[in-house]
């Protein structure tokens, strides 16, 4: 079966913009729009960055910044988490060899 795309329409600080987009991506999308939208307001409302193409660099680079210093954050717990499995694993290996030794 295949996902149909449907052409849904978004608004981003005023503007409406028509996407076409996955019948199951629809929710996502619009999700990813009121971001978008909230994080350009904020930027707009502050009144320092003048300018649409300036204000949406702006909220670009900052929603990238978000994005990339959490799946850092991601990366570093799953790092300590193998880094801990592993002194699980080899605490394991270690009983298990000392109960074996016992054993004869």
């Amino acid at each position: 079966m295949t996902d149909q795309a449907n052409t849904i329409s978004v608004e981003v600080l005023g503007r409406s913009y028509k996407i076409k987009c996955p019948v199951s991506e629809v929710e996502a999308l619009k999700e990813a729009a009121a971001f978008v939208d909230k994080e350009m307001r904020k930027i707009h409302d502050d009144g320092r960055v003048v300018g649409l193409d300036r204000v949406a660099i702006i909220a670009s680079l900052n929603i990238a910044h978000l994005f990339l210093s959490s799946e850092h954050r991601e990366d570093k717990y799953v790092e300590s988490l193998s880094e801990r499995i592993a002194d699980m694993q080899k605490r394991i290996v270690e009983l298990l060899t000392q109960s074996d030794q016992k054993e004869f």
